[in-house]
């Protein structure tokens, strides 16, 4: 599989400024000739090598110009939206922009980020998701926990129409035995399945292979058990790291790296605070209290995810995971990561979280930072709290770790950083997200208490 772990080098002074001038026939003519042209260290030729494959995805999360996107605003708040209203949205940074072909675009999920992130068009009624959080955090701290039984299918298709008769290689998320889930049984799958991985893989997926014909789709269904515990921790409560644990503290390059800037906010956060078990508290409160949620491009097209979110005090779940599990392996807390689906009875979704060692007496425990935040904007503190170290049913757990390679995969992943949704190879290149389709089905969901 093609590294993205150069990702965190900066790029040389002329193609950085063709990018952010948004130049990006510039960009490519500059890279190919230092490719082409120029003795270059190995890991400098691979960074260079990886923004070549990336270029053509900013216009893609960046499509908009500043006429179009108000166009959609307006269309979208008639009651609310007023012109030039943008441009302050745009300065408080509640959305985003980058320069495509010299000209500022702004992003894909425009509308949805300036209706959760902007007061003069958001609507204040809490969601029903919301209350479902709630009244799981009641049920879990009267009951001490909750079990459902669930059965998902996962289907992917090929749309790009070039790659007919070609062969296709296909990783798609699976349900692994990890956070309550037990009971995993394959129920059904397409023909063209070729292996699985074992139920203890770090990332997990089933693996299928075929010549690609205009009918063909690679899909699983599985069921699996999951039971989820309510813990309460004194807080007084402090623990050690044991040594088999240090392997948690370390950096992984490109995104969870102790960059010069995390190290000056890291003293910030805990101060003169000894205790492991605190230190992992103020982290996790100060995330969730600073870092506001939102909608974000390809994580290929974030060089740094732990830096771009203290930077930004912005992100999504997956980029909440990334910053807590990098600040608190700063602060010598083991911290992982943990993602999957989201699953409710009538739909699912992808999701990320992480998950703390808090000592032997307690071992890991979930941390859902996306979930805090949303609670601490709704004044919700309880409930911003829960979710350090509790969770719920409402899980599809696939990987117990980012930045792990697939089985088989060998081209450039277009999710770089773990797998939810699924990858493709077309004779070895990976495809873009773009180029393919998949659906996430929930085919039961029972509650058994």
């Amino acid at each position: 599989m093609k590294s993205i772990n150069t990702q965190y080098i900066e790029l040389p002074e002329a193609i950085l400024q063709a990018k952010l001038a948004g130049d990006f026939e510039l960009e490519k003519q500059l890279i190919s000739y230092k490719l082409d042209n120029v003795a270059l260290p190995f890991i400098l030729r691979e960074r260079l090598k990886l923004e070549l494959h990336n270029i053509e995805d900013y216009s893609v999360c960046y499509p908009f110009t500043y006429q179009e996107a108000e166009v959609l605003l307006q269309q979208e708040c008639p009651d609310k939206y007023k012109e030039g209203m943008l441009k302050l949205f745009t300065i408080r940074g509640d959305v985003a922009f980058k320069y495509i072909n010299k000209e500022v675009h702004y992003e894909a999920r425009i509308v949805e980020n300036a209706l959760i992130r902007c007061p003069e068009l958001r609507n204040y009624s809490l969601s029903a998701e919301s209350v479902l959080r709630t009244n799981n955090m009641m049920v879990m701290k009267e009951k001490g926990k909750k079990e459902a039984d669930i059965t998902l299918k996962a289907t992917l298709k090929v749309l790009d129409k070039s790659l007919l008769g070609k062969r296709a290689f296909v990783n798609l998320p699976l349900v692994k035995e990890t956070l309550g889930i037990t009971d995993i049984k394959i129920l059904s799958h397409s023909d063209n399945l070729i292996s699985i991985d074992s139920p203890d893989t770090l990332m997990r997926t089933c693996q299928f292979e075929e010549v690609l014909k205009e009918d063909t789709t690679f899909s699983i269904t599985f069921s699996y058990h999951i039971e989820a515990n309510y813990k309460a921790i004194c807080p007084n409560y402090d623990f050690f790291v044991e040594k088999e644990y240090e392997k948690y503290l370390t950096e992984v390059a490109p995104h969870i790296v102790f960059t010069p800037y995390l190290k000056e906010l890291l003293k910030e956060i805990v101060g003169e605070e000894k205790s492991l078990y605190k230190k992992a508290q103020l982290i996790y409160t100060w995330i969730t209290s600073n870092v506001k949620y939102s909608f974000m491009p390809y994580y290929s097209l974030l060089d740094c995810i732990s830096e771009y979110a203290a930077l930004n005090l912005k992100g999504d779940c997956g980029v909440y995971a990334i910053l807590f599990i990098t600040l608190c392996r700063m602060a010598g807390i083991p911290a992982s990561w943990q993602s999957g689906w989201y699953v409710l009875p009538e739909e699912a979704s992808s999701h990320d979280w992480a998950q703390v060692y808090l000592g032997s007496d307690i071992g890991w425990r979930p941390v859902d930072c996306s979930f805090g935040a949303s609670s601490f904007k709704e004044d919700n503190t309880e409930r911003q709290q829960y979710y350090f170290g509790n969770l719920d049913i409402y899980r599809m757990v696939a990987n117990d770790s980012c930045l792990e390679p697939l089985t088989g995969k060998a081209g450039y992943r277009w999710d770089p950083v773990d797998n939810q949704v699924g990858e493709v190879d077309v004779d070895g290149v990976g495809l873009k997200h773009t180029q393919f389709d998949t659906v996430k089905e929930v085919i039961s969901f029972i509650k058994k208490n």
